[in-house]
This record gives structure tokens, sequence and C-alpha cells, in this order.
């Protein structure tokens, strides 16, 4: 009798071990065929930051361009960007650890976010985020590959192109790459900016400060995830501790608060770890 409840055990185990690495397989294959697809849409057509394409803009954002990157600096098509972190689940949620890759393109709105968020036992997560042709999407999986949120649609297309948007310092010539980006000055520090797409509108204020580097980019046109579903919401992103990365001088923290009117919510701090900058 007890062999056999030996062998259950052992077979048990053995089951259950085979489909965490099935999961995990098939999550990790998914990951890198989507990646492969977003590289293989780049239009790979090398081009060169020059400071005259920036007179046009407002005085606010050619200091900032003018400040961050070197002329004659290659645009690169695709950043690969490894980060580490602290992240909340929701507002009663505790920090966890998260590390990660985002694989974001410059010249087309999209991107590839894939990161594990660190728990107790079995039940570390695995969130993927994409944005691609213009469609966003979220799915966490834990033990593996088991799906627990699959959440797509409007709210997910709106929320992942702002995602996309907050990374925008990290390759700060992108404010260059897109006819639909309108400008007007909101104040001496600060722009508001209209991104248009073809299913949507989204409103940001960008603030500088006095040493010419961008340091938020605030939207009241996000939605947060609730109980009750997707909520309206104002996001801010803050952007600080810049270092020089290849010809590029970009921040290294962005911290991601909700804002509310006599408070502010941290969701998130990112630390970006590498920045490799794809030609």
């Amino acid at each position: 009798m007890q062999k056999v409840i030996y062998i259950v055990i052992v077979v048990t185990f053995f089951l259950f071990a085979l489909f965490l690495g099935a999961g995990y397989f098939l999550t990790q294959k998914f990951v890198d065929s989507e990646i492969a697809l977003m590289k293989d849409s780049l239009p790979h057509n090398r081009a060169s930051f020059i400071i005259d394409s920036i007179n046009v803009l407002p005085e606010l954002l050619n200091k900032y361009l003018d400040y961050t990157i070197a002329t004659d600096t290659l645009v690169p098509e695709m950043l690969e960007i490894k980060e580490t972190g602290l992240i909340r689940t929701g507002e009663k949620a505790g920090w966890k650890n998260f590390a990660g890759k985002t694989f974001f393109t410059s010249r087309q709105p999209e991107f590839i976010s894939d990161i594990d968020i660190e728990a107790s036992g079995l039940l570390g997560a695995r969130a993927i985020e994409t944005y691609l042709k213009g469609k966003g999407k979220r799915v966490v999986k834990i033990l593996g590959g088991l799906t627990i949120t699959n959440a797509e649609g409007e709210y997910m297309d709106r929320n992942s192109l702002i995602n996309w948007i907050s990374l925008l310092p990290l390759a700060p010539h992108t404010f260059l790459s897109f006819k639909n980006i309108h400008w007007k000055k909101a104040d001496s520090t600060s722009l508001n900016m209209k991104f248009i797409t073809a299913a949507d509108t989204l409103r940001f204020v960008v603030s500088f400060d006095s040493l010419n580097t961008l340091t938020s980019i605030t939207t009241p046109d996000a939605y947060k995830t609730t109980s009750k579903g997707f909520m309206p919401g104002k996001q801010r992103f803050i952007y600080s501790n810049y270092k020089k990365s290849g010809n590029h001088l970009v921040p290294r923290l962005i911290t991601s608060q909700w804002v509310y009117p006599d408070s502010v919510f941290t969701i998130s701090k990112k630390q970006i770890e590498e920045v490799d900058y794809i030609y």
C-alpha cells in the first residue's frame, strides 16, 4: 500500500512539473514570436538625429532634445530595456520586487513588456503586456503558464499606448517621429501634448526643469483597474536620475502614480538597468 502511495505521489509530482515546464515553454514561445514579428515590421532605414530638425518645435522641447541627444546620433529602430524595481498590484497591496525586459519600437507605437513579479512559494507571477498594431493586451500567468488575467479591449488599448508613451524619455528622438503629436505651451516649464491615433486622442502635460530635462508626463485619460472593472484616472510618470546611455541622456528611474485631488498613490518604481539601442 505504501508503495502504491509513493508511486502516486511521484507520478503526480512528475505530471505537475511537466505542466509547469510546458506552460513556461509555451509562454516563452509566444513572447519570442511576438518580438520576432515586431522586429520584422521595422522599416530599417537608417537616419541621424540632426539639431536643425527640431527648430520647428516648441522651445522647451528644443532645449530638451538638444540637451539629451548628441547631434548626428543614429536613430534606433528598437530599444531593449532591462529593468528591475518595485510594484503594487492594487491600492491595498504591498510592494513586490520585479525584474524583466521591455522591447520598444521608436518609429511606431509598439512594445512588449515581460516581467517576473516575486511572491511567496510558487505563486510568483509573470506579467506580459503588449501594444501591437494599435491593440493593447495584458496577460498575467502563475505556475509557469496558468493564466489568471487576460485583459484586452478599448481600455487596454488606451492604457498600453500610455505605457508606450511613458517610455519616450528613453528614446527622446521619438518625439520627432510622429506627425500626430501636437504641442501647445502650457506655462514656462510645461507643454500640453496631444497624441492622436485613428481610434483615440490622448492628452498629456509634459514638464521640464531648469536643466532642460523632462521631469514628468501626466495624463487625465488613463484607466485604472479596480474590483469594479476599469475606471478613469489621472496618471503621472516621474523621471529622475538621468545618466548617459550611449549618445542619449536618459532617466534611470521612472515612478508611476495615480493622482487624486488630495493625494497620490505610487504604483511602481522602475529602475532602468540597461538600454540597448538596436539600429
